[in-house]
């Protein structure tokens, strides 16, 4: 069974790993040894190359900033309440003869 890797042939990244039951002639697969380590590499220019991704940095959903600004607006009213909660006991002292 021939081994071949899929690749996306703009970018020569390999989308798959595959045992195909005979040969095939496709650009997109490129014929490899069964023991050719895949991981790490991209096919450019009719040859393997190492290759290390950049990381991808993802966008936040619009789940993710209302979860957000939910965590930020109840900081706020906490620290809004520990303000009123200071005066208020400032309040009772000073009534108290403190």
């Amino acid at each position: 069974m021939p081994r071949y890797a899929q690749i996306n042939m703009e970018t020569g990244i390999v989308v798959s790993d595959s045992h195909l039951s005979g040969t095939v002639d496709r650009p997109e697969l490129i014929p490899i040894p069964d023991d050719f380590e895949l991981a790490g590499k991209r096919y450019a220019g009719g040859e393997w190359e190492d290759y290390i991704p950049e990381p991808v940095e993802e966008e936040p959903s619009e789940q993710d900033t209302i979860n957000a600004e939910i965590l930020l607006n109840q900081a706020m009213i906490l620290s809004n309440q520990d303000a009123a909660d200071e005066v208020l006991a400032a309040i009772l002292l000073n009534q108290a003869g403190g």
